[in-house]
């Protein structure tokens, strides 16, 4: 969540820096000027993407796209995860060959995306299975919750700069997030 694509392949582990972090989030009050809404669930998300080491080749992968979708959810009263954690492969369309960096950094080879659909394939699977957790994506009903990202590169930058991603059609759920660098 730094600007470039970072992680691990094991949906087990797809997030273990971030729930640590997202645990002492909800364990720690938050020092605000005015109340906020207290969110009963915290859905961490930490995409990974296509991209260069540019201390090596001198250029950065523009556009970067979205080659991993991993999400998991904490109850912020328990500071346990709720249920099995979304993974979700994407394959990449404008960068479709990984560069050996990325692969190096993220633990993800050719053919886990080679096998996987499209970006709007994975944002639809991972809306249903928040509403498969009486989530609603649309942030109209049910219990309140965000998404966490360790910085703004995941729901900021990434999705709206991949061109894979049709923003649009996004549930208002992926337009609003804690970023729990600055928390």
């Amino acid at each position: 969540a730094d600007g470039t694509c970072h992680g691990t392949s094991d949906g087990a582990d797809i997030v273990a820096n971030s729930i640590k972090d997202a645990v002492t989030l909800v364990q720690r009050p938050l020092q605000v000027e005015k109340p906020v809404q207290s969110l009963k669930y915290l859905c961490v998300l930490d995409l990974e993407t296509t991209c260069e080491d540019y201390s090596r080749s001198g250029r950065h992968l523009s556009p970067q796209e979205i080659i991993e979708l991993p999400t998991l959810i904490i109850d912020t009263t328990t500071g346990e995860i709720i249920a099995e954690p979304f993974h979700m492969f994407v394959k990449p369309t404008l960068h479709p060959v990984l560069t050996e960096f990325c692969k190096d950094l993220t633990g993800i080879s050719q053919e886990e995306v080679d096998a996987s659909g499209s970006a709007m394939d994975a944002f639809a699977a991972n809306a249903e299975w928040l509403r498969s957790l009486g989530l609603d994506p649309e942030l109209r009903q049910g219990p309140p919750w965000a998404f966490v990202t360790v910085g703004d590169f995941d729901l900021r930058r990434c999705v709206f700069e991949d061109p894979n991603v049709e923003t649009e059609k996004l549930p208002a759920g992926y337009r609003q997030w804690v970023n729990i660098k600055q928390t």
